[in-house]
């Protein structure tokens, strides 16, 4: 029975050498030029697109300041891509995605962390396949990440590999698909702008929290400059004040009065008396017939 075990399990490695010896030839330098711009597209026009076009100009929802966050960092991590497909797989570009990414992860849990404990199912915020869209950024930045460690792990090809470390600047020829996909993101960012003119104006105005619906309505706000004035948190104005408690030198908003002779009893009125009983007429019992 071990024997059987072993031999299958020596199979099934082999079959995954060959798969994986099967994406090194796969990634040459055509197939990861399309890889790449599909990233681009499932990363940055689509997801973007969809929250700009469809739940901003269609449907009116104004995106708050967190959510512009999310969509930038999508935006540093697309745009790099794009710049991947038209220089090759270049360091810096690398680095450009994985610090994009990794700003994008945290303002998502970011945003996330102050939203979930309000949203019971109510639609505070829109949803896209059943997620909120301040949450998508999540599943976004991890795909980014993961997608990127494959693509480095399997670009063997010599010509995607020596851009890496290639010190002169090489301008490769973009396919029709990696034309309309750019051309795409383009129009994408461009349209975000204009919809970031509306709903947060120019500075030193920005973006709210609880923004309005889109329209050419809008007031603009500089409120959230003022969050600068008070001290780093993690769960932004959502704090819960530490109890009151007597003799501690503690400020805090809300003030009480210690003094014992300014009781809430001093003034209470009379209890209220009896005036008149009687006996009930049928024998008391409780729920189920029971006394």
């Amino acid at each position: 029975m071990l024997y059987y075990v072993f031999h299958r399990q020596l199979d099934a490695l082999a079959t995954l050498r060959g798969v994986l010896g099967g994406l090194d030839e796969f990634f040459n330098e055509k197939n990861f030029d399309f890889v790449m711009a599909t990233a681009v597209l499932l990363v940055l026009a689509i997801p973007v697109g969809i929250a700009n076009i469809y739940l901003g100009y269609v449907i009116g929802e104004g995106p708050c300041t967190l959510c512009w966050w999310e969509r930038i960092g999508m935006v540093v991590v697309g745009v790099a891509g794009i710049l991947i497909l038209r220089y090759g797989l270049k360091a810096r570009y690398i680095a450009a995605v994985l610090f994009g990414a990794a700003y994008g992860i945290f303002m998502t849990l970011r945003h996330a962390s102050f939203s979930l404990y309000r949203d019971v199912g109510m639609g505070f915020g829109g949803d896209i396949f059943g997620a909120h869209t301040y949450t998508w950024g999540i599943l976004v930045y991890w795909v980014v990440v993961v997608a990127m460690g494959l693509m480095m792990l399997f670009a063997k090809d010599k010509v995607v590999s020596e851009d890496i470390s290639r010190s002169d600047t090489r301008i490769k020829p973009l396919s029709a698909y990696s034309k309309f996909v750019i051309a795409l993101s383009l129009f994408v960012i461009l349209s975000n702008a204009v919809q970031a003119l509306i709903s947060a104006g120019i500075p030193p105005y920005s973006g709210k929290g609880d923004p309005e619906r889109i329209s050419l309505n809008n007031t603009w706000t500089s409120g959230v400059w003022k969050r600068f004035e008070k001290p780093f948190s993690f769960v932004g104005a959502n704090v819960v004040e530490d109890p009151f408690i007597a003799g501690e030198p503690k400020d805090i908003s809300v003030k009480f009065n210690s003094d014992p002779s300014a009781g809430a009893f001093v003034d209470v009125k009379p209890a209220l008396s009896v005036k008149n009983s009687f006996p009930l007429p049928f024998e008391t019992k409780g729920f189920s017939a029971k006394a």
